[in-house]
């Protein structure tokens, strides 16, 4: 990671088996958030006999992927995220000190959505029968609304 470079997939699975395997998620359950986001691991996952029982892709524009992210700015001091578009009124303390992140620029977000589109068949033809698509293109309490009906008409 401090190479930036890509975790492999095995090591993905490991973790993250390790992980659900563990008392709470047996008892609890579980959520996984960016995993998996390739084949290997959806295979990895399938052969291990981990099935989730609801898969939710929330759906948005490329257009709209690209405004979101391009306009987001990490402050480090924080550790919060804001979008540079809607924060005229924040202190300039504040605004002097925010960052773009490395893979919030156009060209990175452009291979990390032809990746997602590429992968996007395999990851609705493996959970088709428990896929729950969400409209993320409303307002972030809308969509979390969205979702938590979601699940709750799911289960």
């Amino acid at each position: 990671m401090k190479k930036e470079g890509k975790v492999s997939d095995d090591l993905i699975l490991q973790l993250v088996i390790e992980r659900l395997m563990a008392p709470d998620c047996q008892i609890n359950g579980w959520v996984l958030d960016g995993c998996p986001i390739t084949v290997e691991q959806v295979e990895g996952l399938m052969s291990r006999g981990i099935q989730p029982s609801q898969v939710i892709t929330l759906e948005l524009s490329d257009q709209l992927v690209y405004e979101r992210l391009e306009q987001r700015r990490f402050d480090p001091v924080t550790g919060m995220f804001y979008y540079i578009m809607k924060q005229n009124d924040l202190p300039d303390e504040i605004l002097n000190r925010l960052v773009q992140a490395k893979n919030d620029t156009h060209p990175e977000i452009k291979k990390k959505l032809l990746s997602y589109q590429n992968f996007l068949p395999t990851l609705e033809e493996a959970y088709k029968k428990n896929l729950i698509r969400v409209n993320a293109e409303e307002k972030p309490e809308l969509v979390f609304k969205n979702v938590c009906e979601a699940i709750d008409y799911s289960i």
